[in-house]
């Protein structure tokens, strides 16, 4: 019984489905367009000429390229690495505790021109007569020449350019001016009967002893380039 209700139920709910599906399908219609889709006059466009052919194949080299049939040459032994390194020195190049004397006063200008004498040296109106004596030949005697020694200032090495130098306090210390050069500054200093000795840096310094102060030239020696000593022991100048 109640299987037969249950299929009574069912038809009676597929009826009403239809009726309403059927309702909604009068209200609601399907959508049309007014209007037929476009349809162009003109055909598709088609090139008149056919795409391009070579007519020759691409070329292919007859040959491969070269390998080698060794392998690139390895040594066996490692690069070459020194047993020492290399050397340092165990002590520092030497540097003077004392900077070169720079005087605080410029060099002295003098106020007064040059001297010019008033008058032009005499000249002569007439000649000098020559006279004219009997030559004779002078018989000629080889003679040995001897070698001629160094002068002082003459060149690096020699005699007051010997590149010594006493070591000194500033209070020695004279700067010469109109020097240019290290020969000029050794003939400055050999020129000065109280210099004893001299060294050319950026310019030229003249050493001289203290008044009533111990004497330089008893101080050590150290060398020096461009320097030299010219009344202290040992100097042949």
């Amino acid at each position: 019984m109640n299987h037969q209700n249950f299929l009574i139920f069912g038809l009676i709910f597929l009826f009403a489905l239809t009726i309403i599906v059927d309702a909604h399908n009068r209200i609601h219609k399907p959508y049309k367009p007014e209007h037929k889709p476009y349809k162009s006059e003109h055909k598709p466009y088609k090139p008149e000429h056919k795409p391009y052919k070579p007519e020759h194949k691409p070329y292919k080299p007859e040959h491969k390229p070269y390998r080698p049939e060794h392998k690139p040459y390895k040594s066996e032994h490692k690069p070459y690495k020194p047993e020492h390194k290399p050397y340092k020195p165990e002590h520092k190049p030497y540097k003077p505790e004392y900077k070169p004397y720079k005087s605080e006063h410029k060099p002295y200008k003098s106020e007064h021109k040059p001297y010019k004498p008033e008058h032009k040296p005499y000249k002569p109106k007439h000649k000098a007569i020559k006279c004219s004596t009997p030559t004779s030949t002078p018989t000629s005697t080889p003679t040995s020449t001897p070698t001629p020694t160094p002068t002082c200032c003459q060149s690096s090495g020699g005699p007051g350019w010997d590149n010594s130098f006493h070591y000194v306090s500033p209070n020695n210390v004279v700067p010469i001016s109109g020097s240019t050069d290290p020969q000029s500054c050794c003939k400055a200093c050999l020129a000065n009967q109280s210099c004893l000795q001299w060294v050319y840096i950026t310019n030229c310094l003249n050493y001289f002893d203290q008044p009533n102060g111990p004497s330089l030239c008893a101080n050590a020696t150290m060398t020096i380039t461009n320097s030299g000593n010219i009344r202290c022991g040992g100097s042949q100048c």
